[in-house]
């Protein structure tokens, strides 16, 4: 009789990790091609260059694990990441951090969003508390994240991940 209950206790065990696990392999993130003012990661150089001159560019130099080179553009409001040439002229954006309504950061959402207004727009995050939701990016090549404060959106990153 014990070993009828042990063989049923591990055989339940057994149906109910095989079914949590189905539930985990169907559970897909919510993906964000986030864009802001016509620009997304992988745009290239040339489509930032239409913002005009930025405030400041700078160098970060070469990144091993992505075998390219590194820089910042900064705009009022705006930082554009980019990823290629040393010379940054065949450079792609791979990431994005804005902090100004000046920017329309997907259709429709703009610094001061609520978190409601967030969540509605895009779906479960993967990742939320009181100060930031989080999704990944178009093909789940890394984060976006909406930092809050007070209930309201005041910072946006997106950055993919070279390694």
């Amino acid at each position: 009789m014990h070993r009828n209950f042990i063989r049923n206790l591990l055989f339940t065990l057994l149906i109910v990790i095989a079914g949590a696990l189905t539930g985990l392999a169907q559970n897909r993130f919510t993906e964000i091609d986030l864009t802001v003012n016509g620009i997304r990661s992988g745009s290239p150089y040339g489509h930032v260059k239409k913002f005009g001159k930025p405030i400041k560019v700078k160098i970060l130099g070469f990144d091993e694990c992505a075998g390219k080179y590194r820089r910042v553009i900064y705009f009022d409001g705006l930082e554009v990441g980019l990823l290629g040439s040393k010379d940054g002229k065949h450079s792609s954006v791979m990431s994005l951090t804005v902090t100004s309504t000046k920017w329309t950061i997907v259709p429709g959402v703009k610094i001061g969003a609520t978190r409601a207004a967030l969540i509605v727009k895009f779906g479960q995050p993967v990742n939320a508390s009181k100060t930031r939701i989080d999704y990944v990016t178009k093909e789940n090549l890394g984060l976006v994240t909406f930092l809050l404060r007070n209930g309201r959106l005041f910072r946006v990153e997106m950055m993919e991940t070279l390694c």
